[in-house]
């Protein structure tokens, strides 16, 4: 325990030096306008040469060998001064399962009725550096949490939105956003992603440090297989030069990376890679010429609803205790459910949806994978740019929990004798690893009418 409370004081103090000069000498603006808050905890492991960290992506077994660079919980209170009042954070780390963030809530309760917050909305940035928070990545079988290093997430994110609201400061919000073509990879036909990069800035009034929050489709995992250190990959890199050329303070979310969505490699070395990768990334941000000002009009819906639970596999690790998801009594081949969540944010009339997860973009903006889909004739369920009547969409990904893969089910396929296990192969020699970490085929559709709920009676 006194590991526990040196780390935690340490982040604290990171935190606040960091933050220096920002709490308690911005006053929010009495007249109508935007008002924005950022707050940030580090998220300090205890030494890994003391203390068993396994690295979540890629491989299991993979232990820590040191920390490149700290992972983050990073905040941002956004309000439109007329009542409307949402967090927006987004945590350095493989994912988190509903539970977690349920938890994170419950700490956070205090700040939500402080400062009348009608949602925390909360993302995993999906680094494939990180420690492990979904369990998946120790030895085959065996928890890869470290319980202690949770209650640090639990914690430091609770911390980052107490301090993005107490940084509340009045100011104009912008939105631009910036094409990337030639950067992204699609490891699995057919090539179907978004090259946009999205960017919301705030810009304060008092003439201080702005913020900006970054949106892509691609996942971050520039450092490759052979990592062994704990990083929060290229969001760290690209956050560190919008910092060092203009002041402001950064938060990445991940877009629709399923399918599956990396960057191409730009250097051999993985040190350099992930460090170049950030930063072209940054420069992309920073070109950005075209932007709007936003009029100040916030607004959240959320829809709860159930995912059937056919994955064998992921199954047998909940009721282990490897995982920390909670599966209920619902549909699917074995009566078994998971409940979830997907929102819609809308921040001066730019529409966003928060999915549970890896969507695979086909979801997000149609497209399919046509003669080489698995089963051509079955249909996939409309895509969310078309329920929300807007092609412009964006999508934050692994938003309020990770459900794993969201697979189209014309292209879903699984081993015939593994399945969820093995991943399949099919006629066109394409691989169907996602497949293995999905919850199951029924994932997409039951996203798609969850999320045109939400649209029932024009009420967006």
């Amino acid at each position: 325990m006194t590991r526990m409370r040196g780390r935690q004081t340490l982040a604290l103090l990171l935190s606040a030096l960091m933050l220096s000069g920002c709490a308690g000498e911005h006053a929010v603006p009495a007249e109508p306008g935007w008002s924005v808050g950022f707050g940030k905890y580090a998220l300090v492991p205890d030494d890994p040469d003391t203390t068993v960290y396994y690295i979540a992506g890629y491989r299991n077994n993979n232990r820590a060998a040191g920390i490149l660079d700290l992972q983050y919980a990073r905040a941002a209170y956004i309000s439109d001064n007329a009542g409307n009042n949402i967090v927006i954070a987004a945590v350095d780390c493989i994912g988190l399962s509903r539970t977690d963030i349920q938890k994170i809530r419950q700490r956070a309760a205090g700040t939500v009725a402080r400062y009348k917050l009608s949602a925390v909305h909360i993302m995993s940035t999906h680094t494939h550096a990180g420690i492990d928070t979904l369990g998946l990545w120790g030895p085959v079988g065996v928890r890869g949490i470290c319980d202690e290093f949770m209650e640090t997430v639990y914690e430091g994110t609770a911390q980052a939105i107490a301090l993005a609201c107490e940084n509340k400061r009045g100011g104009q919000l912008y939105y631009g956003s910036a094409d990337t073509e030639g950067l992204q990879r699609d490891s699995r036909l057919p090539e179907i992603y978004s090259p946009t990069l999205h960017r919301f800035r705030f810009v304060p009034s008092d003439g201080s440090a702005g913020l900006q929050i970054i949106n892509y489709g691609a996942h971050p995992e520039a450092l490759r297989s052979e990592n062994s250190m704990i990083s929060a990959d290229f969001p760290a890199y690209m956050g560190k030069k919008i910092a060092d050329i203009t002041g402001d303070e950064f938060i990445f979310i991940a877009g629709a990376i399923g399918g599956l969505i990396s960057t191409h490699r730009q250097r051999d070395s993985v040190e350099e890679n992930v460090v170049v990768t950030g930063e072209i990334l940054a420069d992309i941000a920073l070109g950005i010429s075209e932007e709007r000002a936003l009029d100040p009009s916030v607004g959240t819906k959320t829809e709860v609803f159930n995912v059937e639970l056919d994955n064998r596999t992921y199954i047998a690790l909940a009721f282990l205790g490897v995982i920390n998801a909670r599966p209920h009594r619902g549909g699917g081949q074995y009566n078994l459910a998971l409940e979830t969540e997907v929102s819609l944010v809308t921040l001066g009339g730019v529409k966003c949806a928060l999915v549970p997860g890896e969507l695979f973009p086909e979801l997000a903006w149609g497209g399919d994978a046509g003669p080489l889909a698995a089963h051509p004739g079955r249909a996939n369920p409309p895509a969310l740019a078309e329920i929300a009547g807007d092609k412009n969409l964006i999508v934050f990904g692994l938003a309020n929990d990770e459900i794993g893969y969201i697979v189209t089910p014309n292209d879903f396929l699984l081993d015939d004798q593994a399945p969820y296990l093995a991943q399949a192969h099919d006629g066109s020699g394409r691989k169907h690893y996602e497949e293995t970490n999905s919850v199951g085929i029924e994932a997409a559709a039951a996203l798609a009418g969850a999320f045109a709920k939400l649209f029932e009676n024009n009420n967006t």
